[in-house]
């Protein structure tokens, strides 16, 4: 269903079905349909950003439905992966030197991980090192729907904020066998948004 034929400084993102689709590369790349992505796979991509000011992430999938996710990144400004209202999937991600600005001293935020909106039925498994959070979840303001019903598990390690990250909104979300170690805060951290 989606194939991405090359990354590099130009990408070019196919869909394998007719669709209305919004395609930008100008430091990161996006795709998105106007109805759902369904059945699709990522897997074997390594995203590399050697800019100390890059303020884009790699990965934003927004509507999708029954995926599977395998990619690593290194240097991403924002959530290296990015999900937002997706159902049921499954991501295996490994996060490394995202820039945050307890490191660059810019506004922008190095998420190995991040589930936002109305997302749920999902698993995820992140390994960081050198992350603001490696995986963090929000309902966010002014959206619809939280997320729910999310299993993560992995390693974060040298985490410049709190390693496994969860915001209200968003309910049963399960943190398994989840390690920090190293970090500059605290290994988990539950906040509410208010």
């Amino acid at each position: 269903l989606l194939e991405i034929d090359s990354v590099n400084n130009a990408t070019q993102v196919t869909l394998k079905q007719p669709s209305y689709t919004a395609f930008l590369i100008s430091r990161s790349g996006f795709a998105q349909k106007v109805n759902t992505i369904n059945n699709f796979s990522i897997k074997g991509l390594k995203f590399i950003s050697e800019d100390a000011a890059y303020f884009g992430g790699f990965l934003n999938i927004k509507y999708g439905r029954s995926f599977e996710i395998e990619v690593d990144g290194e240097g991403s400004g924002q959530a290296g992966i990015l999900i937002q209202s997706c159902y049921k999937f499954r991501i295996k991600t490994r996060a490394t030197d995202y820039l945050d600005q307890a490191i660059t001293g810019n506004a922008n935020f190095g998420y190995g991980l991040s589930i936002n909106q109305a997302s749920a039925n999902g698993f995820c498994e992140v390994y960081a090192t050198r992350v603001r959070h490696a995986f963090t979840s929000t309902g966010e303001n002014d959206t619809y729907g939280e997320p729910q019903n999310i299993i993560v598990t992995g390693i974060a390690n040298g985490c410049t904020s709190g390693s496994w990250d969860a915001h209200a909104q968003g309910y049963n979300i399960t943190f398994v066998d989840c390690q920090a170690v190293g970090g500059r805060g605290p290994g988990f951290q539950l906040r509410s948004n208010f």
